[in-house]
């Protein structure tokens, strides 16, 4: 398994604990979208371009949301 490839069990694992702790309050929407993108760019080698692919958005839409997350 290449680095851009992602265990889909594993994935809808860990999407779902971050989803109970976001539906708890222990995590904001906000956070729970960084780390998302933080796994995505961990996972695609800081390579925005394939971590875009891997969250199902366009290159120009992560840059934009990285950017965001940068500056808050």
């Amino acid at each position: 398994m290449d680095s851009a490839t992602i265990d889909a069990a594993a994935a809808a694992t860990s999407i779902q604990a971050l989803c109970d702790q976001a539906i708890k309050h222990e995590v904001s929407l906000e956070q729970l979208e960084t780390r998302l993108i933080l796994s995505a760019m961990t996972k695609a080698d800081n390579n925005v371009a394939r971590a875009a692919r891997l969250l199902g958005m366009t290159r120009p839409q992560l840059a934009y949301k990285l950017k965001k997350h940068q500056t808050e």
